[in-house]
């Protein structure tokens, strides 16, 4: 890449325009492909693929991943200005275009919230089951711990010490340590 003045002015319109065909991309990608599949999990899928595939491409043209401060915020900027400025213009222009092929019968934002509500409601006895198991396995380590507990006192009760069945006992460094010095003290006092 020259360094001079004017290839840089080229690279950050270049980047700027390269933001703004990424914006136009998205509402495409997300609009087509939610009227094919009616997934929005997919179109943003195939979005960051092409997304990526274009970046890459984009920047490589321009400046041969010679990265400069100015050309990525110049690419950033070129998206915000797409998203604030044309998209609500492009994105109804889109909207009209697939109703009139029949694609798209509501609005986009409404049918996502229709299908939601469908599919909680065709669903709600799998939720339900799913809710139950996963309480009943969350709720093992709970059960674990009160038994234990239980266990733990029914061997105090009937005095039965860890040292006779041949456990061992964790205990903290500063447990040891005062063991330690209780047993200096017990044979300093029996010399």
């Amino acid at each position: 890449m020259n360094n001079n003045l004017y290839s840089q002015y080229l690279v950050l319109l270049e980047t700027f325009y390269g933001g703004c065909i990424l914006g136009i991309l998205y509402h495409t990608i997300t609009i087509i492909i939610y009227a094919l599949t009616k997934r929005v999990t997919l179109s943003d899928l195939c979005f960051c693929l092409v997304a990526g595939v274009f970046t890459v491409n984009l920047f490589f043209k321009t400046t041969y991943f010679d990265l400069r401060y100015y050309s990525v915020l110049s690419f950033v900027l070129g998206f915000v200005a797409y998203y604030f400025l044309i998209s609500p213009f492009y994105k109804s222009l889109l909207l009209f275009i697939t109703r009139k092929l029949g694609l798209i019968k509501t609005n986009t934002k409404k049918g996502i919230v229709k299908r939601k509500r469908k599919f909680v409601k065709k669903h709600q006895k799998s939720i339900g089951k799913i809710k139950s198991l996963l309480k009943r396995f969350l709720s093992i380590p709970l059960k674990i711990k009160m038994s234990y507990n239980k266990f733990k006192v029914y061997l105090k009760k009937e005095g039965i010490d860890n040292e006779k069945r041949g456990l061992r006992t964790f205990k903290s460094p500063g447990q040891h340590r005062s063991e330690k010095k209780k047993e200096k003290k017990i044979k300093k006092e029996s010399r």
